[in-house]
């Protein structure tokens, strides 16, 4: 995943060009949701977001894995007992990008809840890695 994530950055930053089949492969990727992954693949769509690469319909896709984020990487929902340890490792990372995810896609002109809700966490949330997400 770290090759992928690398060579995409590469594409972005030198403008080359990257293919419409993998932003929509690496957005569709994230609505999966694989635990391992999901932060380095909410990174690659970070970027993606930023370089105005994604279109409106892969927008969309965004915003609703934003919404489902919400709920899966709530703080009451991660304390659930059966949240499996993998999920745990990633959340906060998972939170501080989907955090700068929803900046850029309310840069882009998307007004969501979902991706208001992810917004209005900056400066409040209870853990330093996602309330100062857009100060790295």
């Amino acid at each position: 995943m770290n090759s992928f994530a690398r060579a995409l950055h590469i594409s972005v930053r030198k403008g080359s060009g990257v293919p419409e089949h993998l932003v929509e492969a690496t957005c569709t990727a994230i609505t999966l949701q694989p635990a391992e992954a999901l932060h380095v693949l909410l990174r690659c769509a970070e970027e993606l977001v930023a370089a105005d690469l994604v279109g409106a319909e892969t927008t969309e896709i965004l915003v609703e894995t934003l919404s489902d984020l919400w709920d899966r990487f709530d703080y009451g929902a991660l304390a659930q007992p059966n949240t499996a340890d993998r999920i745990l490792v990633s959340a906060t990372y998972v939170r501080a990008t989907a955090v700068r995810l929803a900046v850029d896609l309310a840069a882009k002109g998307s007004n969501d809840q979902a991706v208001e809700a992810w917004r209005n966490l900056i400066g409040t949330d209870p853990l330093p890695e996602v309330r100062y997400a857009l100060e790295e």
